[in-house]
């Protein structure tokens, strides 16, 4: 090095030093190199690997270029070998990655097993079924998630189950004074008068043991299994045309799907009712869309008006009381259909058609449903 800084020192002092290099080891040789000749010479280091880079050079060559641009000859080649670390380095590299990736892998295993088992347990409990995680090990949040949502789960039936019971003693009186009321009114003398108060406590008996049984199936819900969607369409509609009501449906094939069959069931079977009650006849279809099941039951009634589309599926709510009288109805069928859809994670929706009114179901597949559709 002391024999470097007197040729540099003949020469002009605006100096820019490149160097050709082939090795880690020799881009640091060039560096600590430049830095001397910066603080003893005053030049201008440029470190110009962009164009100067060679690999074939094994060790690093230092050259000093005035202004103008032109090369100086050579001044030293710093005679470094390879460090044997840098041997090693690429020996354990690979094999340090692969552990790496390894280690991360199974990381994230630990933490998404327990959260993919916590995702499935909130989608059977928005299904209706009972569902209690037992201890998962994993990070501390996800047990506390896990912890939580048992919690929660246990708190809500304790309060689903108050609830039927409170139904429960509720309609258990009102029959009781039902049944005296209706006792009393055999004894009246006016036929007519007598009549009318019958019928008025048979409609109020009928209004209880449907909030019962309204009240029953949003608690207490059967078991959600695989069925075939499509055998319990035909079955409803089999059951409905065996009374002779205008039934028919139109699906080719069979979709397998997670549902709870009696609830499913009694929504379909208050929907189709409902059709051929007020539309003279149901027509059903099912169609399979990226994102749910499709439902729909047309009728060739006189429709709704447009502001009442929402409003019938509240409970009670009757719109046309002299068709109530004819067919029987309390104004729960609508209400129970969709609640029991509701509970899948769907929806059903009434359409005036150009030659009727339609019901739409919109049901959810894929996902945990177990859907799978197959063509007959």
């Amino acid at each position: 090095m002391g024999r470097w800084i007197p040729a540099c020192r003949r020469r002009r002092r605006g100096l820019m030093i490149g160097m050709f290099f082939g090795s880690l080891a020799g881009r640091l040789a060039f560096f600590v190199v430049a830095s001397l000749l910066m603080a003893q010479v005053g030049a201008l280091a440029v470190f110009r690997a962009d164009r100067l880079f060679d690999r074939a050079v094994q060790h690093p060559r230092v050259f000093v270029q005035p202004a103008d641009g032109t090369l100086l000859s050579r001044i030293a080649t710093l005679g470094l070998p390879k460090a044997p670390c840098l041997n090693m380095l690429r020996s354990y590299t690979l094999p340090g990655v692969l552990y790496v990736v390894l280690v991360l892998l199974l990381e994230a295993r630990w933490i998404t097993r327990p959260l993919r088992a916590l995702v499935d347990a909130v989608d059977s409990f928005g299904r209706g079924e009972a569902v209690e995680l037992s201890r998962l090990s994993g990070p501390s949040e996800i047990v506390r998630a896990v912890n939580a949502f048992n919690l929660m789960q246990q708190r809500l039936s304790r309060l689903l189950e108050d609830r039927l019971s409170m139904v429960a003693t509720i309609t258990h009186d009102l029959r009781t004074q039902i049944t005296v009321a209706r006792l009393r009114a055999e004894m009246i003398e006016d036929a007519e008068a007598r009549e009318v108060i019958v019928r008025s406590l048979t409609d109020l008996q009928h209004i209880v043991d449907a909030t019962l049984s309204f009240a029953r199936d949003e608690i207490v819900p059967d078991e959600s299994r695989i069925i075939d969607l499509v055998s319990l369409i035909e079955s409803v509609a089999n059951d409905l045309a065996a009374v002779g009501w205008d039934v028919g449906v139109a699906a080719d094939g069979h979709l397998h799907y997670r549902c709870r069959p009696a609830l499913l069931r009694r929504a379909l079977t208050n929907l189709m009712s409902n059709a051929v009650k007020y539309g003279n006849c149901a027509r059903v279809a099912l169609e399979l869309a990226d994102e749910h099941v499709c439902i729909t039951i047309d009728d060739e009634g006189p429709g709704l008006p447009s502001d009442q589309l929402q409003r019938v599926f509240e409970p009670f709510v009757r719109l046309d009381s002299s068709r109530y009288n004819e067919n029987g109805g309390i104004g729960l069928g609508l209400s129970i259909a969709r609640s029991a859809i509701r509970a899948h994670g769907g929806e059903v929706t009434l359409t005036n058609m150009s030659c009727g009114l339609r019901a739409q179901v919109n049901l959810p597949h894929g996902n945990g449903n177990g859907s799978n559709w197959r063509r007959r």
